[in-house]
């Protein structure tokens, strides 16, 4: 694999998440495998309670602490205005991140599974 990345975007109401991967063209079968396989697990191992506090912990530490240039600063505010029409302090995103249950997760689990796929080649 050469890289992998993922990014969760928004416009304040819709949502879309992105994984991207890059492999050899030789290595693509073995690659879709091994996504449909962790989906599969996804869907039949959803993550747990304590899973799902601990993503949440990893959310809020990163909006304490992932912004530090004036530029990711600004990005940030920035982000915020538009989603929410207001700055976001990290106290009310934490109070957000509580009002997300198990329930939403796992309702959220077959929309992500369900994804399209493109793949781009020579």
């Amino acid at each position: 694999m050469y890289y992998i990345d993922s990014r969760y975007r928004s416009d304040g109401r819709n949502a879309w998440i992105t994984l991207a991967v890059g492999v050899d063209p030789g290595k693509l079968p073995d690659l879709e495998a091994l996504l449909a396989a962790e989906l599969e697990c996804l869907r039949d191992e959803p993550p747990t309670i304590d899973e799902i506090e601990e993503a949440k912990r990893h959310f809020l530490g990163r909006a304490r602490s992932a912004a530090q240039s004036n530029q990711e600063l600004s990005q940030l505010i920035a982000e915020h205005w538009l989603w929410y029409g207001d700055t976001v302090a990290p106290k009310t995103l934490d109070r957000m991140l509580g009002r997300i249950g198990r329930q939403d997760v796992l309702d959220a689990v077959p929309g992500f599974i369900e994804g399209v796929t493109v793949v781009v080649g020579r």
